[in-house]
């Protein structure tokens, strides 16, 4: 084989066309879904891979930084890419339900609307960039659990899928507070 001086042979140039394919398909899963080093779990709470995922932007280091709160009752947590912050949530262990339909919540939300088949007892309510549920917890220290969530909308623009993603989150969220303290509702 011959080659020009500063050119590749042929059988090396495929060899990096097919490394470069093969490096860049480990950051997509073949069917156009990106991935990004997803943490398992987020200031304390173990939230599964597939709630959190969808919610961060490809490709961008995460970073989580807890929030103030009242140690015992209340506690936040920001989660970070880059500039942004794609998720931010805060848990409150309260003495009664709030119910997160009513007028005084209202302003919390874009289109808000009832959050359906939450898998423990508690009520929802879900909005374009947010979702708050109110829970029953029965722990001494907290009869009931309220958690809300935030979301960046430059991460998902289609509006029903990130409705879906922050559903899907909310929900592992509130699952795994209510086990971390040890609900028995």
């Amino acid at each position: 084989m011959t080659t020009r001086r500063g050119s590749v042979p042929a059988g090396v140039t495929g060899a990096l066309i097919a490394l470069l394919a093969a490096g860049v398909a480990g950051c997509s899963d073949g069917n156009g879904q990106h991935h990004v080093a997803v943490p398992h779990r987020l200031c304390g709470i173990s939230v599964s891979k597939n709630a959190v995922g969808p919610l961060l932007p490809d490709g961008q280091r995460v970073d989580q930084i807890p929030g103030p709160g009242k140690a015992g009752y209340s506690a936040g947590c920001e989660i970070r890419t880059g500039h942004r912050y794609p998720i931010a949530f805060d848990r409150a262990y309260v003495s009664r339900p709030h119910d997160p339909m009513g007028k005084d919540l209202a302003h919390n939300f874009t289109r808000r609307s009832e959050m359906a088949a939450l898998p423990f007892p508690g009520k929802g309510a879900l909005g374009d960039k947010s979702a708050m549920v109110t829970a029953k917890c029965g722990a001494t220290k907290a009869p009931y659990l309220i958690v809300n969530v935030e979301v960046d909308t430059h991460t998902e623009s289609n509006v029903k899928k990130r409705r879906e993603d922050i559903a899907r989150f909310t929900k592992a969220l509130v699952l795994s507070t209510k086990k971390k303290l040890g609900c028995a509702a």
